[in-house]
């Protein structure tokens, strides 16, 4: 599964949205439904809306998407709640906003790690056969890829790289802790 692993704030995650939907892409909220219908988010004010509740997003388009998208429903609370499965249907690049919290344990500010990938095969919603991904859909992964690097900085604070948005590194430079890599700074070696 190609993916590109992210320390981003919201402010940064503003500019993979923009060029999301100028590419016609609908971002679609991954749960949090009461009925088994998905909500596609066509501007950038209801994304910020849903953002506030939800972290993981799926991009669809016109251009990629082959097969409804199926959706899942578990008892939380004695309340039905729906979800969008993975892989069925599609197929769609997922995206896990990261974002910026205070710890209100600590007094700090952290920063969450997210993510940008897509798999290379799905399943049609009847989970009869497995599909190759279309290649428009590796396409605009690479595109977005590009945003993503043109408005980050690359940083490898442990095993793994990562890209730090814009925002993220000046909250970072004010004392903001990445999730995983508290000890991290950017003066440290993992600074490229």
């Amino acid at each position: 599964m190609p993916s590109v692993q992210l320390y981003q704030s919201e402010l940064d995650e503003v500019e993979l949205i923009r060029t999301a939907l100028a590419e016609g892409c609908c971002i679609v909220p991954c749960y949090d439904y009461e009925s088994p219908e998905e909500k596609r988010l066509s501007t950038l004010e209801d994304f910020l809306g849903a953002r506030t509740k939800v972290r993981q997003f799926f991009f669809t388009s016109e251009s990629f998407e082959r097969a409804p998208l199926s959706m899942r429903e578990i008892s939380k609370g004695g309340k039905a709640i729906f979800y969008i499965q993975q892989n069925t249907g599609g197929p769609f690049l997922q995206f896990l906003g990261g974002g910026l919290f205070l710890d209100e344990a600590t007094g700090e500010d952290r920063i969450r790690p997210g993510l940008l990938s897509f798999s290379r095969h799905y399943r049609a919603e009847d989970l009869s056969w497995q599909h190759a991904s279309p290649p428009e859909l590796e396409e605009m992964f690479k595109q977005f890829l590009r945003v993503i690097k043109k408005n980050s900085v690359r940083i490898k604070p442990g095993k793994s790289v990562f890209w730090l948005g814009k925002d993220a590194e000046v909250q970072v430079r004010r004392g903001a802790k990445l999730i995983g890599y508290e000890n991290w700074s950017l003066a440290s070696r993992g600074y490229d």
